[in-house]
């Protein structure tokens, strides 16, 4: 979960563990995570970032149409770029 909401290559798993965690530390406090609007944004992250590796979208959008549903895609107008 963290290195896809930060951005981080599955290849730095293969790395030292000193090195893994100073990355991480970088780019995140992790005390942030006792505050639960800055966890909440932090879940948010990693769903977007999950969503565009995965492409989900595409996937949904049959189950979409067999129901009759008008799918909703794209980023709404009151987008905010996460900073935790």
């Amino acid at each position: 979960m963290t290195q896809t909401a930060l951005g981080i290559p599955a290849a730095a798993s293969s790395q030292d563990l000193d090195l893994q965690a100073r990355t991480i530390t970088a780019k995140l406090n992790l005390s942030d995570f006792q505050d639960p609007a800055k966890l909440q944004k932090f879940i948010q992250r990693f769903t977007i970032m999950y969503d565009m590796t995965n492409d989900t979208a595409s996937q949904d959008l049959p189950n979409a149409l067999l129901v009759g549903d008008t799918p909703q895609f794209g980023v709404s107008a009151d987008f905010k770029a996460f900073k935790i």
